[in-house]
């Protein structure tokens, strides 16, 4: 009487729960409202298949219906044969038979809960492949991103000059990958798998984007790619004037000026980006002084406290410069050796870049690169 009692008090909770219910009470209301939830999905599933097997698949129905029935056949004997021992004065062996059957049903519940822990098992072997696997698809998307851009850009070659088409997707691209590369604040939150997966995936995705940039850049003009049909291992033209753009950045000629000046300019312009970080990390750490000084009453003068916050910002930002200035020397210098469109790219990206940098303000914060690239110079240059 009183676990009746007991069970409908809870399924009176359950459906109706207090407005001040503490925390375990929510919880278990939650965990009653899953179970039922679950119990009354299964039997509207089954329901479900059987009205389907009945009407695309008869005799599978009638083969299961026939199962069905002599299961309960079954149970009907053993309760009456219960009965008849009872009544001929075999108490003792009806209560054996009773262990017996019981006995047989815990065996089963074994059998169940082995059936569950290799499930069990095999979610979680199955959720690591699909971890393991998550770097290896955001790769291969990239790669088909890749392919995608470079014959879009080999196929409008064929017939035009590239370097209105090169301004363009140089700027797109820039702007593309700085909008998904964008700082976001950390998610302290607990992470479930799904979670876990989609952040692999958007780490190694950003990977992929830098190594699809370089690659991208360095092989546009390529003539004997083996991935490409012949049609579109073709020489490409791009000229402004008389400034051609095909012409390696080392050539010596009457455009020399020019060349000099496309470098140069790529150069202040990534020199300016960082200027302007280091300007602003030295803002935040002025601020942050000034603030603590008044709190302590102490005098100061501005000019000390300004000169104290960009000697802090510039130590603190010193791998990130030698990063930075190592990066563009190996860039520089590689792209002098290939054509001068490549070149104009360089000062394109970081005239894009510097744009970016305002409208992003959390590009403006000189933070350890956690980049492809940041990782690689670190490593090769133990910066």
């Amino acid at each position: 009487m009183e676990d009746s009692a007991s069970a409908a008090k809870l399924v009176e909770e359950v459906l109706n729960p207090p407005k001040d219910e503490t925390p375990k009470q929510k919880k278990r209301r939650r965990g009653c409202q899953k179970y039922v939830f679950w119990a009354v999905f299964a039997l509207v599933a089954v329901i479900a298949l059987l009205v389907f097997l009945a009407t695309f698949a008869p005799s599978v129905f009638l083969v299961i219906i026939n199962i069905i029935w002599l299961f309960l056949l079954g149970i009907v004997v053993i309760f009456l044969l219960l009965g008849v021992l009872v009544m001929v004065g075999l108490k003792e062996e009806a209560q054996n038979l009773i262990n017996v059957m019981l006995e047989g049903s815990l065996n089963l519940i074994e059998v169940a809960d082995f059936f569950k822990e290799a499930l069990n098992t095999f979610q979680r072997y199955l959720k690591e492949l699909f971890l393991f696997i998550m770097p290896i698809f955001a790769f291969s998307v990239g790669t088909l991103l890749y392919l995608a851009l470079l014959i879009a850009y080999k196929s409008y070659g064929r017939e035009h000059d590239v370097f209105w088409f090169t301004v363009v997707i140089t700027i797109v691209m820039i702007f593309a990958v700085s909008v998904f590369n964008r700082p976001k604040k950390p998610d302290n939150k607990p992470k479930n798998w799904i979670k876990e997966a989609q952040e692999k995936f958007t780490k190694s995705f950003k990977d992929s984007l830098e190594i699809i940039i370089f690659i991208f850049f360095l092989t546009i003009d390529r003539t004997d790619l083996f991935f490409l049909p012949a049609e579109l291992n073709i020489e490409l033209h791009a000229q402004v004037g008389d400034y051609n753009l095909m012409k390696p950045g080392i050539t010596i000629d009457s455009n020399i000026g020019i060349t000099i000046s496309l470098v140069m300019a790529a150069i202040m312009i990534e020199i300016i980006r960082n200027i302007i970080r280091l300007s602003y990390q030295a803002y935040i750490n002025y601020k942050i002084a000034t603030k603590i000084l008044d709190e302590r009453n102490k005098d100061y003068r501005t000019a000390d406290v300004i000169k104290l916050a960009l000697r802090q910002s510039v130590k603190t930002s010193q791998d990130e410069l030698m990063k930075f200035i190592t990066f563009t020397t190996i860039l520089i210098s590689v792209f002098l050796l290939f054509p001068r469109l490549k070149l104009l790219t360089v000062g394109l990206a970081s005239l894009t870049s510097l744009f970016m940098d305002f409208i992003i303000s959390g590009r403006l914060k000189m933070e350890k690169g956690d980049d492809l690239i940041s990782r690689i110079i670190s490593k090769v240059f133990r910066l």
